[in-house]
């Protein structure tokens, strides 16, 4: 049974991924401490709020090359929501933050007069076997204003929700756009899937 490591930057929703990462290992903590997090074997980078304060508190942790160097000895990372716009090189929120940069492209401002100011609530997602759920397009719950718009030949392994990017894997790394441990169960089912791997 895979142990899980869930990145404490000092808010979020870490209450409610540590209560859904529960319920599939016993083996799971929170924790912003190098010491701790390196004896795991996934690390979940969540995120909720703004990039500028994301960005900042991510810088205090020190954790930048440590999770770089998790990615490269083939050790699994999964990032949600602002957590998977972390993954890109760039997001123009707050000014312009700089990400980890493990893809190149550029996270920007929705521009949908639907979705208004932010992209909130349940919305359809493709390509959903490759997460584990038996439909091949599912609803999960969203929560955010920027985004990764999907283009031709940009990604490989990958899910979206209208145009914007829902999921992308890359080998050991998963970001999810969604929050799975808001998507009742269908979130349940990505977790365990992707945490059992």
């Amino acid at each position: 049974m895979n142990s899980v490591g869930i990145i404490d930057l000092g808010y979020g929703n870490l209450g409610s991924l540590y209560n859904a990462i529960s319920e599939i290992t016993y083996n799971v903590v929170v924790s912003q401490q190098y010491k701790v997090l390196k004896k795991y074997d996934i690390l979940i980078l969540p995120g909720v709020g703004s990039a500028g304060v994301f960005a900042k508190n991510f810088k205090k942790t020190g954790l930048k090359n440590f999770i770089l160097q998790h990615t490269q000895n083939n050790k699994q990372l999964i990032a949600i929501c602002l957590g998977f716009h972390f993954l890109f090189s760039f997001t123009t929120e707050d000014g312009g933050v700089e990400g980890l940069n493990i893809f190149p492209q550029k996270v920007t401002k929705i521009l949908n007069r639907s979705h208004y100011s932010s992209r909130t609530g349940w919305f359809k997602v493709s390509k959903t076997r490759q997460l584990g759920i038996k439909n091949n397009s599912s609803f999960f719950y969203f929560n955010n204003s920027y985004g990764i718009k999907v283009e031709k030949n940009n990604f490989k392994n990958f899910g979206s929700s209208s145009s914007i990017l829902a999921w992308i894997k890359k080998n050991n790394i998963v970001g999810l756009q969604f929050h799975p441990e808001k998507s009742q169960l269908n979130g349940k089912i990505v977790l365990n899937y992707l945490v059992n791997r």
